[in-house]
C-alpha cells in the first residue's frame, strides 16, 4: 500500500482530502439537480457520506462495503434520523426488491473492474422501482485528449479502473434488459482548488 493510500485509510484524512481534492458542495449540488422529486434513495459506495447533504430531504441509504467509514459516517450524520449508513455487500441483498425510487452510482465506477460493475448493475436494477433512476456520475479518462497534469491525477486516484466516455456508451445497454437510457453527457467541474478529470453523466429508468 502506498503512502497516500495509508493516509486516506483514516477516514477524517479521507473526509479532509474529499472536501480540499472532491469539491463536495458542487457534486451534491449536481448529484440532487437531476432528481426532480423527493423519495428513497441509495447512494451505492457511499463511502463516509460526503453527497448526504444534497439528500437531507430525502429518506438516504448510504451502502459501502468499508466499515470504517461507515461507522464514521454514521457518527457524522447522527443528528440525521432520514441517513441510514449501512456496512454490506450489494450482493447480499441487504434491500428488497423495488425498494428504492433513486439509486445513485457516483464517484464508484472507477473503482470496480469492468467484470464486476455489470454484476453490481443487475443488484442496483433489483433493488430499484419500476419507474426509478439509477443515475451514474463518473470521472473518466480522455485517452489523447487529457493534459498530463490530469493523467498523473488518474494515476493517483485510488480507482484503479478509471473507464472511458466510450465504455460506458457500449456498455450501459448490457448493465439489465430492463434499463432504458435516457440521458448522458460528458462534462467539466470547474472553480475547484484542484482540477478535475472529465465527468460521465447517464440516466438509466428501469421498466
Amino acid at each position: 500500500m502506498d503512502l497516500v493510500s495509508k493516509i486516506l485509510k483514516n477516514p477524517k484524512m479521507w473526509d479532509i482530502a474529499q472536501k480540499i481534492f472532491g469539491c463536495d458542495e458542487k457534486k451534491q449540488q449536481m448529484y440532487r439537480a437531476v432528481m426532480d422529486k423527493p423519495g428513497k434513495i441509495l447512494d451505492f459506495g457511499c463511502s463516509d457520506g460526503n453527497a448526504f447533504l444534497g439528500f437531507k430531504d430525502m429518506e438516504y441509504y448510504g451502502l459501502d462495503i468499508d466499515k470504517t467509514l461507515i461507522e464514521f459516517a454514521k457518527q457524522k450524520y447522527a443528528d440525521f434520523p432520514n441517513a441510514k449508513f449501512i456496512a454490506d455487500d450489494i450482493f447480499n441483498k441487504p434491500f428488497e426488491e423495488n425498494f428504492f425510487d433513486h439509486v445513485l452510482f457516483a464517484c464508484t465506477g472507477h473503482h470496480l473492474p469492468e467484470d464486476l460493475i455489470n454484476k453490481v448493475m443487475k443488484e442496483l436494477c433489483y433493488v430499484l422501482k419500476p419507474g426509478g433512476a439509477l443515475y451514474i456520475f463518473d470521472t473518466i479518462r480522455r485517452p489523447g485528449k487529457d493534459p498530463w497534469y490530469i493523467r498523473s491525477l488518474i494515476a493517483l486516484d485510488q480507482g484503479k479502473h478509471m473507464k472511458t466516455e466510450s465504455w460506458y456508451k457500449e456498455n450501459m445497454s448490457k448493465f439489465d434488459e430492463r434499463f432504458t437510457v435516457e440521458e448522458t453527457d460528458v462534462f467539466k467541474v470547474g472553480g475547484n482548488f484542484a482540477p478535475q478529470p472529465t465527468w460521465f453523466y447517464a440516466k438509466l429508468v428501469k421498466k
